[in-house]
C-alpha cells in the first residue's frame, strides 16, 4: 500500500493546504494502519496538541519507525514529501482532533472511508464503508 499522511493545523483546511506530508509503502491496509495511528495521535493530541504540526511532523515518522520494526513485516519505506502523489492508495488526512482516511481511485477521485475524532477523553471511532470491500480487514 503506497499512502501519504497530511498533516493540517485546522480541521477544515483545503487537502493541499498542508503543513507537512509524510510517505508511506507497507503491506498493511488502511484500517492497520489507522488502528497503529490513533493510539499514538491520541497520546501526541493529549500533550500537544494536534494543531502543532511542526512537532508533529518531526515525531509522526518516528512513531512509523518504530511500529515498522514491530509490526510491518515488510515496510519499505517512510520519506517527506512537498506534493501529493496521483499514484497512492490511500491519502490520511490529520488535523486538530480528527483523523480522517480517503482512498482515490483510478480517475483520481478521494473517496471518504473513515474518521477517527481524536479527544483527550476517550477516543470515538465512527468508520464507514463507502463502497463494499473498499476498507478490507485482514483479520
Amino acid at each position: 500500500m503506497k499512502c501519504q499522511i497530511g498533516l493540517y493545523s485546522e480541521v477544515d483546511a483545503a487537502v493541499d493546504q498542508f503543513s507537512a506530508l509524510v510517505d508511506l509503502e507497507c503491506t498493511d491496509s488502511a484500517r492497520d494502519l489507522l488502528n497503529s495511528l490513533t493510539p499514538f495521535i491520541k497520546e501526541f493530541h493529549c500533550a500537544h496538541g494536534m494543531d502543532d504540526t511542526q512537532t508533529l511532523a518531526a515525531w509522526l515518522p518516528w512513531h512509523l519507525i518504530e511500529v515498522g520494526r514491530e509490526s510491518f513485516d515488510d515496510l519499505s519505506s517512510i520519506g517527506i514529501s512537498r506534493q501529493i502523489n496521483a499514484h497512492i492508495d490511500f491519502f490520511v488526512k490529520l488535523s486538530p482532533g480528527l483523523v480522517e482516511v480517503f482512498r482515490i481511485d483510478e480517475l483520481l477521485e478521494w473517496h471518504a472511508l473513515a474518521q477517527v475524532e481524536i479527544t483527550c477523553e476517550s477516543v470515538d471511532v465512527s468508520a464507514y464503508e463507502i463502497e463494499p470491500g473498499a476498507a478490507s480487514d485482514r483479520s
